[in-house]
């Protein structure tokens, strides 16, 4: 662990020296109080309080002096090894980072007296800085130096050597008073709350830890940010509360670039501009791997283009547990693979327009009210990403615009005054996606297809609802090789409504195994769609409307079943089929079980002007030379049978031969017809 201490000598003050102000005599800050710092033990067993005055002595030369354009600083930093052993220190050298190019001269002492009112102590007998330091007592190191009467420098106190032996070093830390630049590596804590004209803190070293303690940042000014940086790693900031305001595009709370491995936690971070778009509370460029949890972060939700959160070009953000609020939830930006594997899970987030996934993104349990959209698949295409179990509601549009491929919607409640789920017109190539197990809810449409190009997309088990007048539950339009399978697809609206309806385009959809469909003017409706495969499915009214080049096959689940009359199951029983038109349509045959393999049987076949119905269908089965003949089945009224059973009449006295597991019936033995049922 390190103990760090900053100080910036400027009016900007970070825990330490004031501005010395232009007279040749010049007045300090009231109110100095010691900053004591406790560390944390080392492996060693050492725990050392390092501790340094708030406010330090800089005087100006006179004007006539040689010097006259320099200051002479004094500064103290005082140590307490407060372990029960005290071990000494030995080839102890101090550095004050930042300020070795001015040459400072180090002193040492172990003499102080305490004030006994205000507890502070005054150290004298100051000597050079010994090779072996006694822990056992406090001493202080102090630095002389000049530097230039203007100039502002931070610090960091550093003092490395070894503790009973073993190797140690330790650095001061830092508390933040005033806005100013973060140059050294540490924790930097806030001791009381600041506010900056400008751009108030900004980062120039690796491993910075800013520590808000609960306090706040107030920011404003034109293009100005709360916190910045430009190259340097490993940031956390956290316990923050940052408020900016400012007055032209592209202003933000949090403004990193090229940082790897953020940490944003537990923070409140605010950018309230009022109508500059680009002004973002937090807003990554090219910072991969950054982790932002916990926080509070809102822009206000009218201004266009203001994000919560902003991702240009920015790979492997996890996102979890926020409460965003902005004009975007979350904005990912950049082009090609750039903004790739975001994880946002367990966000609360109200927008204009939630969240923007990129490709394989996993976006999970978040609850979204959004205006315009929910989610919002970018047209340019999203690839192989996951939005799984999420609440979604759009107050003024669709609950979730989506486009690219191979991307799977899985258990969300999505919810649009417009669309459920929607498919956009120009969305480029929409294809092997699968929207399944949602509830999907629209006024306009539930879930609705308008691009020209799109195909092999799977919508399974979702209960989706319309209620807008002149909806429908599903719309397909131009949409190939689509797969519905275990749909509930409900209007409720005024008007011309439709459970399904496919218009124009939708060649080779199949449809199957629904669970409701219903609409006001017809269940379903197949307009110009191209070749449609129904298979069990039941619609609420019974009626549907074919019109143009649309052909509907409709289809019911069949599967035969042989048993000799004692209960033994047939193997091999050959079942054979044939429509009203005398072609054959079902030759199964019986398996181990006793069962064909589940097949399907025409009801019919439709199209704009015509409905030819097959049935009534002549079945027969047929084993070891026995055919039993049943004389029809009709689809059109039975509709799925899952078990069209056959009994063989099992043959009398000592006709069984069993061989294994097979039953043989010998020459010679007569076996009467059965039954079918």
């Amino acid at each position: 662990m390190k103990w760090n201490y900053i100080i910036i000598i400027t009016a900007l003050m970070l825990g330490g020296i004031m501005l010395i102000n232009a007279l040749d005599n010049p007045v300090f800050t009231a109110g100095q109080k010691e900053v004591v710092v406790n560390g944390t033990i080392y492996a060693n067993n050492s725990n050392i309080i390092m501790s340094s005055p708030e406010t330090y002595n800089c005087i100006w030369y006179p004007n006539s002096d040689k010097k006259g354009s320099l200051k002479t600083c004094e500064l103290i930093t005082e140590f307490n090894n407060t372990n029960n052993v005290k071990s000494s220190l030995t080839g102890g050298a101090v550095n004050y980072t930042n300020l070795e190019k001015y040459s400072p001269l180090y002193s040492f002492s172990n003499t102080y007296t305490t004030d006994k009112d205000s507890g502070a102590r005054s150290w004298s007998n100051w000597t050079a800085m010994p090779s072996s330091i006694d822990t056992s007592k406090m001493y202080a190191i102090k630095a002389v130096l000049d530097m230039p009467r203007y100039e502002a420098r931070n610090y960091n106190v550093t003092l490395a050597g070894r503790l009973g032996g073993s190797p140690i070093t330790l650095e001061l830390d830092p508390t933040i008073s005033a806005c100013g630049t973060l140059s050294s590596a540490g924790t930097y804590t806030f001791n009381q709350s600041i506010v900056g004209a400008a751009t108030c803190l900004t980062i120039t070293s690796n491993n910075v830890t800013i520590d808000g303690a609960g306090y706040s940042l107030n920011y404003s000014g034109t293009s100005t940010y709360g916190i910045t940086t430009n190259g340097y790693n490993n940031t956390i900031i956290k316990n923050l509360k940052i408020t900016g305001l400012t007055t032209s595009s592209g202003g933000n709370a949090v403004y990193m670039i090229n940082s790897t491995n953020l940490t944003i936690w537990n923070n409140s971070i605010s950018e309230q501009t009022s109508g500059v778009p680009g002004s973002h509370a937090v807003e990554l460029i090219m910072c991969p791997n950054p982790n932002i949890t916990g926080n509070n972060i809102s822009t206000l939700i009218a201004t266009t283009g203001a994000g919560a959160i902003d991702l240009f070009s920015t790979s492997n953000a996890y996102i979890n547990g926020n409460n965003l609020t902005g004009y975007y939830g979350v904005y990912p930006t950049g082009t090609g693979s750039s903004v790739v594997n975001e994880t946002i899970i367990n966000n609360v987030i109200n927008a204009t327009m939630g969240l923007i996934p990129q490709n394989n993104s996993n976006i999970a349990g978040n609850a979204i009210t959004a205006v315009s959209y929910g989610i919002y698949f970018l047209i340019t295409g999203t690839t192989n990403s996951t939005v799984n179990g999420n609440n979604i509601t759009a107050t003024g549009g669709l609950a979730i615009a989506l486009s690219g491929y191979n991307n799977t919607i899985t258990n969300n409640n999505a919810t649009g005054t417009t669309y459920g789920i929607d498919i956009l017109s120009g969305a480029g190539q929409v294809y092997s996606n699968n929207i399944s197990n949602n509830a999907i809810k629209g006024a306009t449409d539930g879930f609705a297809v308008f691009t020209s190009t799109n195909w092999n997309n799977i919508i399974n088990y979702n209960n989706i609802t319309s209620t807008g007048a002149g909806s429908s539950a599903i719309f397909l339009a131009n949409s190939m090789n689509y797969t519905l399978t275990g749909n509930s697809a409900l209007s409720s609206g005024t008007g011309t409504t439709y459970g399904i309806y496919l218009n124009k385009n939708c060649n080779n959809t199949y449809i199957s195994d629904c669970i409701s469909v219903s609409g006001g003017t017809a269940d379903v409706n197949y307009s110009f769609s191209g070749n449609i495969t129904v298979v069990n499915c039941s619609y609420v009214h019974n009626n549907e409307t074919i019109s143009g080049t649309a052909n509907v096959l409709r289809k019911w689940y069949y599967a035969g079943y042989a048993n000799w009359s004692n209960g033994t199951i047939i193997n091999g029983a050959n079942i054979l089929g044939w429509n009203s038109s005398g072609s054959l349509q079902v030759n199964a045959t019986t398996g181990a079980t006793g069962y064909t393999p589940l097949t399907t049987i025409i009801d019919y076949y439709a199209n704009s002007t015509s409905k030819y119905y097959y049935s009534p269908y002549q079945l027969n089965a047929t084993y070891s030379g026995t055919n039993l003949t049943n004389s029809t089945y009709n689809a059109t009224l039975m509709q799925n049978n899952y078990k069209h059973g056959w009994t063989f009449t099992a043959p009398a006295g000592n006709c069984w031969v069993k061989t294994l597991h097979l039953l043989f019936i010998p020459h010679g033995c007569m076996i009467p017809h059965g039954t079918s049922t």
